[in-house]
């Protein structure tokens, strides 16, 4: 019984890590003019985080695919993974990595 609840330890402090690099994700794109910078949010909350994020956040919407092209950084908060994409590595991708690591848990 102790190896099953040692188990179920380990599974469930892992569980948000693997929803992070294989859940479902969605997809947030830049609305300023120019700017071709997307999160992709990833992980099981995938989708609430990205509803609740478009409610306090201007010049984003929601949209089906993200940028290509390596990212700009990676973090891992609220138990979800997001991802900078911006091809252009003008203002956009720079800003929303600093705004994501100077955000609140």
């Amino acid at each position: 019984a102790a190896i099953a609840v040692a188990l179920a330890a380990v599974i469930g402090v892992k569980w948000d890590w693997i929803g992070g690099r294989v859940g479902p994700s969605c997809v947030l794109m830049s609305t300023q003019s120019g700017a071709k910078a997307s999160i992709t949010i990833q992980g099981w909350k995938s989708s609430d985080v990205c509803s609740s994020y478009l409610e306090t956040h201007d010049g984003l919407v929601r949209t089906q695919s993200s940028q290509s092209g390596a990212a700009m950084c990676e973090v891992d908060r609220m138990n979800v993974r997001w991802i900078v994409r911006d091809p252009t590595r003008q203002e956009s991708g720079p800003e929303l990595c600093a705004s994501l690591a100077g955000e609140p848990e």
